[in-house]
């Protein structure tokens, strides 16, 4: 398996090649710590940017919307159908509309919801909030 698209609010990326680990660092080093844009890394790395449009129309196997609540609309669930996805994995709360949830699960695709997938970051936070409030370290 490799991973081939990253996106942000700009656009998305994709690289074909797949994203590595020394990539990955690139990322999250442009994300966390200098604040930059997605595209800065199709711009590194010379593959394709894909400017104020969402990667579900690139043909993968699998997708993992883990960025904000309410990204995947029908429009876009029905462009991963077209597209041959075989799952789809929820990473972020709720991302994908009720309406899509509905049309991806009438087509077949295995679906992964938001409450089972990423229960154990949310089980994790409330960890932390804790902690912090306890003030330890």
């Amino acid at each position: 398996m490799k991973v081939v698209t990253l996106s942000d609010s700009s656009g998305y990326i994709h690289d074909p090649d797949g994203i590595d680990t020394k990539k990955l660092a690139y990322v999250k080093d442009l994300k966390g710590a200098k604040r930059g844009r997605i595209s800065e890394y199709a711009e590194k790395y010379g593959c394709e940017f894909h400017e104020g449009k969402r990667p579900w129309e690139v043909n993968a196997d699998l997708a993992f919307p883990c960025a904000t609540q309410n990204e995947i609309t029908l429009d876009d669930a029905k462009q991963l159908i077209t597209s041959d996805v075989i799952a789809v994995c929820e990473g972020a709360n709720m991302p994908t509309y009720k309406d899509g949830i509905d049309a991806l699960l009438a087509a077949g695709v295995l679906f992964g919801l938001s409450e089972a997938a990423n229960a154990g970051g949310v089980a994790v936070s409330g960890l932390e909030v804790t902690q912090n409030s306890m003030r330890l370290s």
